[in-house]
């Protein structure tokens, strides 16, 4: 009997139908020894009789109870329990990470220029392979040519400039140019000079000079070296000289007489001096007239700069020789002319260095090798760098391919560099599996939304022909792997690490249950020790073996519209109990009180009795 769910949402029932009937109470109690769900039978006691008044609001709360409960199961599945075998094999068993990447080349280059000019070759074209060093373009060099020798030229002046400084340095040490005697010393330590101011009067007395006048014929016969005769005045005394010069021009003496000068070096035996006068004779012949003696050298030793008399290498009397440092000066200023002209020339040499080195911006030549991608300029073209560098062509290494993937914190930990990356790309529909590796994971994170990620770099050797950079790829890394291992579906492991494995002779007589369910005879429970998990299969370490058989639980879930039509009840609607006491009197349990139904009714006796 179907409930009439018209009722319930709110319809008049149809005629001839009841929405319930109950029989009348019977005094008497049931028998104890009464099967539930049986009506009991009862004794009269004289014709007193209770009419049981059950209220209409609890029979529309009874009533609505059963539809509302109705009505939740409608629509969802029902849940059966049951459960498949399934044999323990030797398997793999991979732990992975998966991630997706985009194809990169293994470097990549842009090939550019910073100078201007016409291009007057290019030996290569897109798609061409090119090995380091190659000449790519030849650039005219016509402006580089000009800069050069006009560098140059600064290099030159600032050499020279340089050059000046420093021997302004060097008068800093006063030398004397020849050697003698000092006769007189006009500084001393601590004076400040100018350029040009007198620092010492030497001179050189060891030998002495005699310049007489012989005859032109005469003179004309002498040669320079000629042993002469030189005799002093007044003591007669001879001394031995060599002519050291003769003039080459005739001179006239009072009375007509034609001369030349001849010039006489004899030693000075200590007593020589300027009053000293004498004469010579030469191969005999005797001079015209008689003369004073000349020191050798006689000279004042001079200061070339301005500066401060630092040092002092000479006094009075000393002897000094030629290239002798007789004085030392300081000065500030002269030093930092020769230090600022360093630096000058210094920049120069750089400026024109860099200036050469630009040359060879002229001669654009392959920085790796690879494969012409793009190919941006051609010969006739004019280059201007005024904007920054001009990318004339683009070169990718396809020696090896990589790309870069992210990957969650909680798994970062787990990569390392060298592990296994499986990659397989959509749009390489033959390629298979592609084999790569890791070869960076990298500490600088990303932060969005809370989560953290860390990039990590895979490298593919020996890539396909047909994959290319720009593909997109999925990665998968082999983080753990259990090669050929005892595995069995992940259900089969219970709570507590246990299998139920199939035996014969077991018996559950102490009803063990598998999901709520009691668990069939035939299987007993043992305890392992498991390994390594994907998505489908565990390994089993320790406590089975290979080929036994393991009760797998499973779960069936039946639609509920396979179950009836929506106005029928599951089961039958049994008896609501007695109801006790009071005015209403007891509704009597059992299956008179029980409300049948087409598809069976509530089960009987359900509840107890009803207070």
């Amino acid at each position: 009997m179907k409930l009439p769910f018209d009722t319930l949402r709110g319809k008049k029932p149809r005629k001839g139908r009841k929405l319930f009937s109950f029989r009348k109470a019977e005094t008497e109690q049931p028998q104890t020894d009464a099967a539930p769900g049986a009506h009991s039978k009862k004794k009269k006691r004289g014709k007193l009789k209770k009419k049981v008044v059950i209220p209409a609001v609890l029979i529309v709360v009874l009533v609505g109870g059963l539809g509302v409960r109705h009505f939740l199961l409608a629509g969802k599945d029902e849940v059966t329990q049951t459960y498949t075998e399934s044999e323990a094999s030797r398997q793999d068993i991979q732990l992975t990470l998966s991630a997706t990447g985009t194809i990169e080349p293994a470097n990549q280059y842009e090939v550019t220029s910073a100078v201007q000019g016409e291009v007057l070759s290019c030996t290569f074209e897109e798609g061409d392979e090119v090995k380091k060093g190659d000449v790519l373009y030849e650039i005219d060099s016509t402006d580089a040519q000009n800069s050069i020798e006009q560098a140059e030229l600064s290099l030159q002046q600032s050499q020279n400039s340089y050059n000046q400084t420093v021997e302004s340095l060097d008068d800093l040490n006063v030398k004397s140019d020849k050697s003698g005697v000092v006769t007189k010393l006009y500084v001393e330590v601590g004076d400040q000079v100018q350029a040009g101011a007198t620092i010492a009067d030497v001179r050189d007395s060891s030998s002495m000079e005699l310049t007489v006048p012989f005859n032109s014929a005469d003179a004309a016969s002498f040669g320079v070296g000629a042993t002469a005769t030189v005799t002093l005045d007044g003591s007669f005394e001879t001394l031995t000289g060599a002519v050291t010069a003769i003039d080459a021009a005739d001179t006239v003496l009072d009375g007509y007489q034609i001369v030349r000068y001849v010039t006489i070096r004899v030693s000075n035996p200590g007593g020589l001096s300027t009053s000293s006068a004498a004469s010579a004779t030469i191969n005999g012949v005797a001079c015209n007239q008689g003369a004073n003696f000349t020191y050798l050298s006689e000279f004042t030793i001079t200061a070339d700069t301005a500066g401060k008399v630092a040092s002092l290498s000479i006094r009075e009397g000393s002897s000094v020789s030629a290239g002798q440092t007789v004085a030392t000066l300081s000065s500030t200023s002269v030093a930092n002319q020769v230090e600022n002209s360093k630096l000058s020339l210094a920049q120069q040499e750089l400026s024109y260095q860099n200036t050469v080195d630009k040359l060879d911006d002229y001669t654009i030549t392959a920085p790796i090798d690879g494969t012409v991608i793009t190919k941006n300029t051609k010969v006739g073209d004019t280059l201007d760098a005024t904007n920054g560098q001009t990318t004339l062509a683009v070169i990718y290494d396809l020696s090896y391919l990589t790309f870069d993937i992210s990957l969650d914190e909680l798994d970062i930990n787990e990569v390392a560099v060298g592990q296994t990356v499986n990659i397989t790309c959509d749009s390489l529909e033959d390629a298979g599996t592609i084999e790569g590796v890791v070869t960076k994971v990298s500490v600088a994170g990303t932060t969005a939304n809370g989560v953290t990620s860390y990039p990590v770099t895979v490298q593919i050797d020996n890539p396909p022909e047909d994959l290319l950079p720009g593909m997109n790829v999925d990665a998968t890394i082999v983080v753990e792997e259990a090669t050929d291992a005892i595995a069995v579906p992940i259900a089969a492991v219970q709570r507590g690490n246990v299998v139920y494995v199939k035996d014969d002779s077991a018996k559950n007589t102490d009803g063990t249950m598998v999901n709520g369910t009691l668990l069939p005879d035939g299987w007993k429970a043992v305890e392992v020790e498991t390994g390594l998990s994907d998505a489908n299969y565990i390994e089993i370490v320790s406590g089975i073996a290979e080929g036994d058989i393991v009760y797998v639980p499973q779960v069936i879930r039946e639609s509920s519209e396979e179950q009836g039509e929506m106005g029928e009840m599951p089961g039958g609607m049994g008896g609501m109990g007695g109801m006790s006491g009071g005015d209403m009197g007891g509704m009597p349990s059992g299956g008179g009180g029980g409300m049948p139904s087409g598809g069976g009714g509530m089960p009987s006796g359900g509840g107890g009795g009803m207070p």
